[in-house]
């Protein structure tokens, strides 16, 4: 009947979602360095005819175009300015965000007392402007439509948490081709990039170059090896579907959706 097939539509969709959970070790650390996807055809859906990729979205929390800009206090303004002029004079700060953030406490310590009070002034002097234009703009529709856009991210990243709290108890994801020869080259490139002032963009950069001069047959080495870690994932996960983790991650999941979903729908019906 017509509740059984909705039910059978519920279960197939959750045991979609979740496949996540074991991907999510396996992809994360990777993210940056993924190829165009022409360079690895056995990863892209359709194939070598495939279309291109639609534009990804901007990963990181969103961010409101149209929102009066706030006002920077005292220590953002003096770690904004140090932040561009570190990464130039030291290039390998921008991978290194803990010796980053040492280098802007440093800078911040040397500023005198004296500077650093005649900036909070101002800085407060600026809010007092900004405060009335921030409530004006908080009544407006784009702000409505914004902090959704912010809450969808916020509950995105709840999801992302959940999956990571049981990712360490399910079998991994077999690697594509591609990231099976991007990590065994990643470290040499990481110390050449990093030698030559680059960033982590630039890692991801230069893998997918060297994946672009690698010979179809080797390519399709690194294909059967990504088949035979198929092979046995599938066998790992369908064994890891009956354990009670899988059940605790599902029934976790579905009451966090639950509750998203009607959070959303008393914030956005019609009044």
């Amino acid at each position: 009947g017509a509740g059984g097939q909705a039910a059978g539509e519920r279960r197939r969709q959750q045991e979609a979602s979740v496949c996540v959970l074991p991907c999510w070790k396996a992809t994360s650390a990777a993210m940056s360095d993924a190829p165009p996807p022409e360079a690895d055809p056995a990863a892209a859906a359709g194939g070598e005819g495939a279309p291109p990729a639609e534009e990804k979205p901007k990963r990181g929390k969103p961010k409101d175009p149209n929102a009066p800009p706030k006002p920077k206090n005292a220590f953002q303004r003096v770690t904004g300015e140090a932040r561009a002029r570190l990464k130039e004079a030291k290039p390998e700060l921008a991978t290194d965000l803990k010796a980053m953030g040492l280098a802007l406490k440093e800078e911040w310590d040397k500023v005198p007392q004296e500077e650093k009070d005649r900036m909070t002034a101002e800085y407060e002097k600026e809010m007092e402007i900004w405060r009335p234009k921030w409530a004006a703009y908080k009544e407006t529709e784009g702000y409505k439509e914004f902090f959704e856009l912010k809450q969808d991210w916020i509950d995105a990243r709840m999801k992302k948490k959940l999956v990571k709290k049981y990712a360490k108890e399910a079998p991994k994801r077999p690697k594509s081709g591609y990231m099976i020869f991007a990590g065994e080259i990643r470290e040499r490139v990481a110390d050449e990039v990093a030698k030559a002032g680059g960033g982590m963009g630039d890692i991801g950069k230069k893998i997918s170059e060297e994946w672009q001069a690698v010979s179809e047959a080797k390519k399709a080495e690194y294909a059967e090896q990504s088949a035979r870690q198929k092979e046995v994932f599938d066998v790992e996960y369908a064994k890891y579907k009956l354990t009670d983790s899988y059940k605790n991650f599902m029934e976790e999941k579905a009451k966090m959706e639950s509750k998203q979903l009607q959070k959303k729908l008393m914030r956005t019906k019609p009044r």
